[in-house]
């Protein structure tokens, strides 16, 4: 029977569109050819559409087996009461309880509608016993249709408390398994899976499945004749799906959009390559030639400078460790000026943390530093702040930090990694991702592992870990600035502020600066730097300390 054949079987009604009322409150009454749009003609309308299901009835109550498994939906099954819905071939429901009463009331006088209906109540109140994930299934996520989907498509991926699979190319995101290949909470099959190895996937796993954030994912390769389950997470990047899938030794992963495969890099390995090497020893011999060019060719170099004469050697300690504790989110020269007014508060004797401080007029553009701005982060900064006005540098929290107070005060080993860093230790082409934020470099494994590649290559430039780091540091960061591309990846350019000159070089540029803005002489600013009276970043110092 074609649908045509089934149209006129079931009394030609036909639903229409566009009318300016919803589809829903719409029929065509197949005698005068009008819409429906009375009371009295929906209930009518509800009634006539009870009625082709006495026939329809049948043909739902013998897929029932499979639509409620979730084998097939409703609406593939030809002639069933969900099929000619979906072909406009039934009249439109209608909203209010009066009329799905009288759909209800008039499709119920067939006996296979009667035992539908009772059959899906009682598998709705055995749904609600259980009390586990196999319990709470949604038509999509059922054991039957997951293996259904992955026969059919080679695949299937579905979210297992929302009931939401996943369609390539109309959603967004990255897919990644969890597990690594070896974990036993992975399933791999043998040839096409069953329902009870699906039963068993999610008995075993029901712990993550229960969670937005996770998916069940199922596809068979053909090739050697396996179908695999793992449970997957999506990400809104791909660089934290590929730092996920790399912790879990994973090969590849999916992008939702693209409908496509994408690689998992190894930062591990790439940092222990000939080709990072070769990056190192290029941006060492870069930052040499710069450096050579400026009155400090160590980058890191206190002792002996203009710093140590202005805040006293006796407080070297204090100094490397204030200098580092402002220099996360900072570039070199907001660093030195920060740092100037915490030493200005150490030598007068004032409070190191002074939260009602506010900046007066500046010699600078209006930034952190704008006229009546606090000191930035110096709450997030607190313990560091505190721990480096006494000079007590292992106290300080992060290796970052940590070493670039131990760089400052001569240590050979300290190394520091920065944003530069993380950046200049990337291959981005080929998914090889330092963190899971670009230009964050992250602590802990990541940093141990590349201060241990760093001391190698080091070694064998016959230098110290300190002046390598510093030299391969200064050169990428010039070339970043004045090429805007390094390693054939964009950089910030011109944004980044600044030379990439020794610190020391940057401060004493930076008095000279700060004496013409004040038209006083150089060595008399000076003195009321040495004094406690005067900093780097206000022309005149107006804080206000409650």
């Amino acid at each position: 029977m074609t649908e045509q054949e089934l149209f006129k079987k079931l009394g030609g009604f036909k639903a229409i569109d566009g009318f300016g009322l919803p589809r829903e409150n719409v029929a065509i009454n197949p005698f005068t050819g009008l819409p429906i749009v009375s009371n009295a003609g929906q209930l009518a309308t509800s009634m006539t559409r009870g009625i082709p299901q006495l026939a329809t009835g049948f043909v739902d109550l013998a897929g029932l087996p499979f639509t409620m498994s979730g084998v097939v939906d409703d609406k593939d099954v030809f002639g069933s009461t969900a099929y000619l819905d979906s072909k406009s071939l039934l009249p439109p429901k209608q909203t209010g309880t009066g009329n799905m009463l009288a759909e209800m009331g008039s499709s119920m006088l067939s006996p296979p509608t009667a035992a539908k209906t009772g059959l899906i109540g009682l598998a709705g109140m055995a749904k609600n016993a259980d009390t586990g994930l196999l319990g709470s299934l949604f038509k999509s996520s059922t054991p039957a249709r997951i293996v259904n989907q992955t026969n059919k498509n080679s695949g299937y991926t579905v979210n297992m408390k929302t009931g939401k699979p996943v369609t390539p190319e109309k959603d967004q995101g990255y897919m990644m398994g969890i597990y690594k290949n070896s974990d036993p909470r992975n399933t791999v099959v043998d040839g096409k899976m069953s329902k009870k190895d699906v039963e068993n996937f999610i008995e075993k796993n029901n712990v993550k499945l229960n969670n937005d954030d996770f998916y069940l994912g199922a596809w068979y390769d053909k090739a050697n004749n396996k179908t695999y389950l793992d449970v997957s997470k999506k990400t809104n990047t791909l660089r934290k799906s590929v730092k996920l899938g790399e912790r879990t030794k994973q090969l590849e992963g999916f992008d939702l959009k693209k409908g496509t495969s994408y690689k998992v890099g190894n930062w591990d390995e790439f940092i222990k390559s000939p080709e990072y090497a070769d990056r190192l020893k290029y941006l060492n011999e870069e930052g040499i030639t710069y450096l050579s060019k400026s009155p400090t060719s160590d980058w890191w170099k206190l002792k002996g400078t203009e710093l140590e004469d202005v805040y006293g050697t006796e407080n070297l300690p204090q100094i490397a460790g204030l200098l580092a504790a402002t220099s996360p989110v900072s570039d070199v020269p907001r660093n030195v000026r920060i740092a100037t007014e915490y030493l200005r508060r150490m030598k007068s004797g004032e409070d190191i943390l002074q939260p009602n401080f506010k900046f007066g007029d500046n010699g600078i553009p209006v930034t952190y530093e704008g006229i009546g701005n606090q000191m930035p982060m110096e709450t997030g900064r607190a313990k560091n702040l505190l721990a480096a006005s006494k000079g007590e540098i292992d106290k300080l929290n992060r290796e970052k930090v940590r070493g670039m107070a131990k760089a400052l005060l001569g240590d050979d080993d300290a190394m520091v990694f920065d944003r530069h860093w993380a950046n200049l230790s990337e291959k981005t082409k080929d998914n090889v991702f330092t963190g899971i934020e670009k230009g964050v470099f992250p602590t802990g494994a990541s940093y141990k592992k590349l201060e241990e590649v760093i001391r190698k290559n080091a070694k064998k430039a016959n230098i110290t870990p300190r002046e390598y780091t510093a030299n391969i540091w200064t050169g990428y960061r010039n070339l970043a600035q004045t090429k805007g591309e390094v390693f054939g990846v964009k950089t910030a350019g011109e944004g980044i502020q600044g030379e990439s000159k020794a610190i020391s070089d940057i401060f004493s540029e930076m008095v000279t600066d700060k004496a013409k803005k004040l038209d006083i002489p150089r060595d008399e600013f000076v003195e009321q730097l040495k004094k406690g009276t005067m900093n780097l970043t206000s022309l005149s110092l107006l804080g206000n300390v409650a």
